[in-house]
């Protein structure tokens, strides 16, 4: 089995200085994914009001087709007569 080399104060202090900066990455980076989430929850959210939006003004509007065709038929029964 070998032995692991001895490490002198220099690398130690090096070693020691990347593990630091691996956590505060991975602080970071933990950070950034929550913001995300919540940013993709309010978008998700958004979209479901926009659809809502939409699907009134389509319920409106085919409101409104069946209003014009029952004002309209009975033109048209008297045309064809």
């Amino acid at each position: 089995m070998r032995k692991k080399p001895k490490l002198n104060e220099k690398q130690k202090k090096t070693l020691k200085k990347m593990k630091l900066q691996r956590q505060l990455d991975s602080n970071n980076l933990r950070q950034l994914i929550i913001e995300k989430k919540k940013w993709t929850i309010n978008e998700i959210r958004r979209g479901q009001q926009q659809i809502q939006a939409i699907q009134k003004t389509l319920y409106n509007l085919e409101g409104i087709l069946l209003f014009i065709n029952d004002l309209i038929e009975p033109i048209e029964k008297e045309e064809k007569k």
